[in-house]
């Protein structure tokens, strides 16, 4: 939910009221597991952790004009595997957050590195 606050600003004698949302929930945040020491072949995860349940969660990389992923109904956390990575896997990644009627988030970007790349 939610908190808006007030603003009044006056235009030629009349006064209007202009509500502004104040985010009150934190942004998603990406996770990789593991976070270190990923080689071609490895099975790595990249999760979504979100800060309310309900909504839907995509799994975006630079690059990619499109979601690689999404998951909805997500509580806590989505998970995102990556079974065996491959080269073209390595970059930076980020989640987007939305609950329908509501503005989307986005986590800060993270890099999956490929050790020996």
């Amino acid at each position: 939910v939610g908190l808006f606050l007030m603003d009044c600003v006056s235009l030629a004698g009349w006064w209007l009221v202009v509500q502004s949302r104040v985010q009150a929930w934190p942004r998603p945040s990406l996770s990789l597991s593991p976070s270190h020491d990923v080689a071609l072949g490895d099975r790595v995860t990249l999760q979504c952790h979100v800060p309310r349940q309900g909504g839907r969660a995509t799994l975006h990389k630079e690059g990619v004009p499109h979601a690689l992923w999404y998951q909805d109904k997500v509580w806590g956390a989505a998970e995102f595997p990556i079974p065996a990575a491959r080269r073209e896997d390595a970059g930076r990644y980020w989640c987007r957050y939305e609950i329908k009627g509501e503005e989307p988030e986005e986590s800060e970007r993270v890099g999956l590195v490929l050790r020996g790349e």
